[in-house]
């Protein structure tokens, strides 16, 4: 299997140009085909990024959702302990 030649410096962006209707980063080697790759691997690192994200706010709400649901059980329970004295 071939070994995958590691680069020693990351590549300067230069500028920035237009392919297709979006605007890319442009490195120092002005190959649009590099450029554009570059581009979409990092626009799917944000979007996990962005997904990862969105998984950790959503476990904190149903953490918080369920906390909330105990103390709303409760005082449900709480609320019929009262009512059955009241009664009697």
């Amino acid at each position: 299997m071939a070994e995958k030649r590691k680069r020693k410096n990351k590549p300067k962006i230069v500028g920035t140009m237009v392919v297709d209707g979006k605007e890319i980063p442009v490195v120092e080697w002005l190959d649009a085909e590099k450029a554009y790759r570059l581009w979409l691997r990092e626009r799917r690192k944000k979007a996990r990024e962005l997904e990862r994200e969105r998984r950790e706010i959503e476990k904190a709400l149903n953490k918080v959702e369920g906390s909330l649901l105990e103390e709303l059980l409760r005082m449900r329970d709480a609320m019929r302990w009262w009512w059955k004295d009241d009664e009697k």
